[in-house]
């Protein structure tokens, strides 16, 4: 088990360094062509699409993951009527978006920009990824991930220009996904006719599907709302030069969000198969708390410390105005990686009904504080509300997990939180020492961190190099 999890996490790890760097390029030239303004109309035409890709998914991409996982004679059966029931709610909610958005009141840009956008759900619907993550075989999703943001940064490098090329800019991933969605469908396809038909399969109740279904995406919904409502509020209470500076702060920490993502999709499939045995699933789990609670806390230290220069460097002197709310959010990140650990777990083990209670109030929480503070604060009372929610999720979620699965890990994270807060001092030395330019300023703060980090988590007993051993395969 513990070399399959470490394969599956190469594999998408690898996938995911390379949408990093390819989101990365693709960003840093977007927001540098098209300008605040525009830059922030992308980003809000992306959050709100957002939500209604949670609809067409409805949460059948992870119901369909434990399903298949813990009955694989059913995979091709489930893998169908997921994508028959997506398609149906994608068509619709296209045809939804083109008739309404005339009176939403939105400019004549941001309109076209959500109306492109909106078909983008047709690649949604059509992304199989749910089906080779149950079957634990991530290199599909790898490939599949990686041509496709290759391809989409070679386009905006070739196409995008200045903020004329705006509706290309929003055309170009809705492309990406519809094309890397129908290539995984047709490979989909050709291993289904090529394998013998599954023994044991039996019809599966389409509304019972997606009944059992409902709870996963509810739980979606209210996880997105607790990451991206923001945008979509500071749409219409800021203004677009306003919106565009917390989108790039909002990009940097989409980065930084990836990291949980990828535990997340190796880890789950995995937790859901050691449910019924207690001790592999506590040793499973505080593998993943572990592990992110040492990424969450690193991350958010460094990035705090060299938010000024990461910004001059990759968005230029036009973003420095998102530099508050860039810190708040990369603090707000360490909290993200910490719940998302407990979260991944619940999720596996099916502890829907009071997960999503937590997740309701996160929601309710940030929705009240977005109102409350953006008025008053900008943009980095935006911020505030994002961690102050997130912050009420990770104790809760911590609290949930103690009392349901008898996980103690709370000292794990706190231990890595101290570390980093630790750590940041001599970074930050050298930032305000430094005689070098930006570049060469930033590596030294990121290399005096790093070494620090590492001492001090194995200090705090954060870092085990027995457990991360333990994930190696064994040699023979």
């Amino acid at each position: 088990m513990g070399s399959r999890i470490m394969r599956n996490t190469v594999a998408l790890g690898g996938a995911q360094a390379v949408s990093v760097l390819t989101g990365l390029v693709t960003t840093l030239v977007l927001a540098r062509a098209l300008g605040p303004e525009s830059f922030g109309i992308l980003g809000f035409g992306i959050a709100l699409m957002s939500y209604f890709g949670l609809a067409v998914n409805l949460g059948m991409d992870s119901h369909a993951v434990r399903e298949i996982a813990k009955a694989p004679a059913q995979a091709r059966a489930v893998a169908g009527l997921v994508l028959s029931n997506r398609l149906v709610l994608a068509g619709l909610f296209v045809v939804l978006v083109f008739a309404l958005s005339p009176s939403m009141g939105w400019s004549a840009e941001t309109e076209a920009v959500v109306r492109v956008q909106s078909l983008g759900l047709l690649g949604t619907a059509l992304v199989l990824d749910f089906y080779f993550q149950a079957r634990q075989r991530m290199e599909v999703l790898a490939v599949r991930q990686v041509a496709a943001s290759v391809a989409g940064m070679l386009a905006v490098l070739i196409l995008i220009r200045d903020a004329g090329d705006l509706l290309t800019a929003a055309a170009i991933p809705v492309v990406m996904l519809i094309a890397s969605g129908a290539m995984l469908f047709i490979y989909f396809r050709l291993i289904a006719k090529r394998e013998a038909p599954a023994q044991g399969a039996v019809a599966i109740p389409r509304l019972a599907f997606i009944r059992r279904s409902v709870p996963v995406a509810l739980v979606g919904v209210l996880v997105t709302v607790l990451i991206n409502l923001d945008i979509v509020i500071l749409g219409y209470l800021v203004d677009e030069a306003q919106l565009g500076l917390y989108v790039a702060a909002a990009r940097i920490l989409t980065v930084a969000a990836m990291v949980p993502g990828i535990l997340h999709g190796v880890f789950l499939p995995a937790l859901a198969e050691a449910m019924i045995d207690d001790t592999r699933r506590a040793k499973m789990a505080g593998n993943m708390v572990r592990v992110l609670a040492f990424l969450g806390a690193g991350v958010a230290g460094v990035g705090v410390i060299l938010t000024p220069l990461v910004l001059q460097l990759l968005f230029g002197g036009a973003y420095d105005g998102a530099a508050g709310a860039l810190r708040i959010l990369l603090v707000h990140a360490a909290f993200l990686f910490l719940a998302a650990a407990y979260g991944t777990a619940l999720l596996a083990w099916q502890c829907d009904r009071p997960y999503s209670v937590l997740l309701a109030i996160g929601a309710v929480l940030n929705v009240a504080l977005n109102f409350l503070l953006i008025p008053r604060f900008g943009i980095e009372g935006a911020a505030y509300a994002t961690l102050a929610s997130q912050l009420v999720m990770w104790l809760g979620l911590m609290a949930l997990a103690r009392k349901a699965f008898d996980l103690r890990l709370a000292g794990v994270q706190v231990g890595a939180l101290a570390a980093a807060a630790v750590s940041a001092v001599p970074a930050y030395l050298v930032l305000r020492n430094s005689p070098w330019d930006a570049t060469e300023t930033m590596l030294t703060a990121c290399v005096a961190f790093v070494v620090f980090y590492l001492a001090a988590s194995q200090f705090a007993g954060v870092v085990d190099l027995r457990r991360l051993q333990a994930l190696l395969p064994a040699r023979r």
